[in-house]
């Protein structure tokens, strides 16, 4: 089995890396709960994900303002990319040496094609 045999292209919105939290946030939510994460990017380039306890946790625990700091102080930046030609065997060792916290899939150029949410994960890996 492939990546491109998953289902991997929903659940995120892309967001600039000086996007405020606050907006990264208001993002997430409008699309909620189909929308769980934000893969922050630059010129193409995914950076990082950010998930909504990512921002609680910034926000709300750290009481770091929403409205002034920016997606690229808060994005986790262990991602993983991986290809849709990928096998998903390749993948999931690659998840488990590097234990990302997203999975970002590209295409051959690199472009953003869509994202293993950690649920599309359960389903691939069978933990439901």
């Amino acid at each position: 089995m492939k990546v491109e045999d998953v289902e991997y292209r929903d659940e995120y919105i892309i967001v600039d890396p000086k996007a405020t939290v606050k907006k990264c946030a208001e993002k997430i939510l409008e699309g909620f709960p189909a929308v769980i994460s934000a893969i922050v990017v630059k010129a193409g380039e995914p950076m990082g994900v950010i998930y909504l306890d990512t921002i609680v946790r910034h926000s709300i625990i750290g009481s770091h303002s929403a409205g002034k700091s920016k997606a690229l102080q808060i994005m986790d930046k262990n991602i993983l990319k991986v290809t849709d030609h990928e096998d998903i065997e390749i993948v999931k060792q690659k998840v488990a040496q590097f234990k990302p916290h997203g999975i970002i899939v590209i295409d051959g150029a690199g472009a953003i094609k869509g994202f293993i949410s950690p649920r599309d994960w359960a389903v691939i890996i069978g933990v439901k």
